[in-house]
């Protein structure tokens, strides 16, 4: 079973707070609980936030579902062939905070395999600083700037 028609079949009614919403140019909008997450394959990732100003913080270590996963959930419109070009992917925090990636980004580069939705800390549910979902992108040189807390929402849009 694909991972898409298996996050359909888990998919269920929970309160937009306490899900991951991910919408915007796609033709399966979804809701997903940490639980749904839970089910998909995760991988554990050993994660310590770099800064622009050279700060490092804390060693963490977290689990996660690839970002590529749920974009391709959630069936991204693509009418011809090069709308892929005119994507972008932002993550965006309860408190209004954005990540951005370029589909060519995730879905032609290596940096693409490194950026996942966290949900468990050292499998224990995220600690209450956090919320109940982080983004991280690996690959990047500095990852303080795309590490994104509390993360609620993911959109696929249309930029030109």
């Amino acid at each position: 079973m694909k991972p898409e028609q298996f996050i359909a079949s888990l998919v269920q009614p929970v309160a937009p707070r306490q899900g991951l919403i991910v919408n915007g140019n796609v033709d399966r909008p979804l809701v997903l609980c940490d639980d749904t997450l839970r089910a998909l394959p995760t991988r554990f990732i050993d994660f310590r936030a770099t800064c622009m100003n050279g700060g490092i913080g804390a060693a963490r270590r977290y689990r996660g579902v690839a970002l590529k996963t749920l974009v391709e959930a959630a069936r991204p419109s693509i009418d011809r062939q090069d709308d892929c070009r005119r994507l972008v992917i932002v993550a965006e925090a309860d408190d209004g905070y954005r990540a951005l990636f370029s589909w060519a980004e995730l879905f032609h580069s290596p940096l693409g395999d490194g950026v996942f939705i966290c949900f468990d800390d050292d499998e224990a549910p995220l600690i209450a600083r956090e919320g109940h979902f982080v983004l991280v992108s690996l690959m990047d040189e500095v990852t303080g700037p795309r590490h994104v807390r509390d993360l609620t929402r993911i959109v696929v849009q249309r930029v030109f």
